[in-house]
């Protein structure tokens, strides 16, 4: 369940990117046609849906997984989120964190899987409160009264709206005009023929799943006020100056207070009945070379963010100042003399009672080790515990204990220790195959002695 929710988190990142880039495009266009808008959100909804992408030279996404479910199981636990400034102010916290005195191993190990619980419990919230709401409404309107094909008209209608997902019907109040009624009505089938009964609960669902996202709130909130601009234009868009303004004059008179955070039903005065209105009344068909140029920056758009940067999400470089761990030179073959610098305390250590190598896992593939001389002393954790900060991973211990046999010491001298820590949250047997494992993985670099 964690690496589904860090894939839910890793996809709700990269189309957060998205969101940035459709609120600093929608001034530029301004005057292009409104489902050019909608449709720059539908790139929204594939970030969000499809859980891989291509990758491209223009990707404009900084990084294609910002948290790599391995940060469960790091010693020093990292995200990339493309943006070096930003990973250096949130690295120390994840390192200090992750070398709490609490736990031997990675805090994280607990702390994502509780909060995957919480994304759920949230989901199910979220999605029963919708339900419920669906349900009400629905029960309220079973005693419409049909006028015509699928337009009733109901009591418990504030405004009109469409309802319905497979057979949509258009509800109207008893209260609307003769006058009003065909422009409502050429609205609501506008947004049916729009398919904007499918859309709009779509784009709550989805928002459903990444409800922990504020960013995705905000575009939920203008998707909706987009998608009606858009179905009025349609509407609107052959209409005489006179109709319009009748039509402006409807949608005044059947705005109506209604959270737009919803995911139906598709209400004609709901949403930005003032922006509407204005937007009504000054209508002026679009340039085609307007059209042209707003087409070719949604394309343009959909090229720089619906694909992967080619490089992935690999860190710039590492502490030890290689591009990536499966291009790092043999880890034993590291200079002592910046191990030394970094680890003072496991060097010109007394060897003439040999060294141990203790040794506790704290996850899949991932070892911390400490250093102490006399290969047949006892050391309880306790003892070990104020080594616990300055723990090696296993690939630096290779390297300092490397530093040894070069001056002597033999092999047979140093001798494997695996522990397991009470506080740990990852729990293994140590017995004589795990004992044998970990001796092959350690000196599995080293020459045959």
């Amino acid at each position: 369940m964690s690496e589904v929710f860090l894939k839910i988190v890793n996809m709700s990142f990269a189309a957060s990117w998205i969101v940035l880039a459709i609120l600093l495009l929608r001034l530029p266009l301004k005057k292009a046609p409104k489902w050019i808008t909608v449709l720059l959100w539908g790139m929204v909804a594939v970030r969000l849906i499809c859980p891989f992408s291509v990758q491209s030279a223009l990707s404009l996404i900084p990084s294609a997984e910002t948290i790599s479910p391995e940060i469960m199981t790091a010693q020093t636990p990292e995200i990339y989120t493309g943006i070096p400034a930003l990973n250096n102010i949130i690295h120390p916290i994840l390192r200090q964190s992750a070398a709490s005195p609490q736990t031997s191993a990675n805090p994280l190990q607990i702390r994502i899987p509780i909060l995957a619980v919480v994304w759920l419990v949230g989901m199910a919230i979220l999605f029963t409160y919708t339900a419920l709401r669906y349900w009400r409404l629905h029960r309220k309107i079973g005693t419409a009264v049909r006028i015509r094909g699928n337009v009733y008209q109901s009591e418990a209608a504030a405004s009109p709206f469409v309802l319905g997902i497979i057979k949509p019907k258009i509800y109207l109040p008893f209260s609307v005009s003769e006058q009003a009624m065909p422009h409502i009505i050429a609205h609501e089938q506008a947004h049916i023929r729009r398919r904007d009964h499918w859309w709009k609960p779509l784009g709550f669902l989805l928002l459903t799943l990444h409800w922990f996202n504020p960013l995705l709130w905000l575009g939920y909130a203008l998707f909706c006020t987009d998608i009606e601009l858009a179905c009025d234009e349609k509407t609107v868009k052959h209409m005489e100056k006179a109709q319009r303004a009748d039509y402006a004059q409807a949608l005044l008179t059947c705005s109506v207070r209604r959270p737009s955070i919803a995911a139906c039903p598709l209400a004609f005065g709901e949403v930005g009945v003032k922006d509407r209105v204005k937007s009504v009344l000054q209508y002026k068909k679009p340039a085609f070379w307007i059209i042209v140029l707003a087409v070719a920056v949604s394309v343009l758009a959909a090229v720089c963010f619906l694909t992967n940067p080619a490089d992935g999400n690999a860190p710039a470089a590492t502490e030890n100042g290689t591009d990536n761990i499966d291009d790092a030179p043999n880890t034993t073959a590291i200079p002592p003399d910046q191990l030394q610098a970094k680890y003072p305390l496991y060097f010109d250590l007394p060897v003439s009672d040999g060294l141990a190598v203790y040794i506790w896992q704290m996850g899949e593939g991932n070892y911390s080790c400490v250093l102490l001389p006399g290969k047949d002393r006892d050391y309880t954790w306790e003892d070990l515990w104020d080594l616990h900060k300055s723990a090696t991973t296993m690939e630096e211990m290779k390297a300092i204990v490397a530093s040894y046999l070069s001056a002597g010491v033999s092999q047979s001298d140093v001798i494997l220790h695996p522990i397991q820590m009470p506080h740990s949250s990852y729990f293994y047997e140590i017995n004589d195959a795990y004992l044998e494992k970990l001796n092959e993985l350690f000196w599995s670099d080293f020459p045959a002695s």
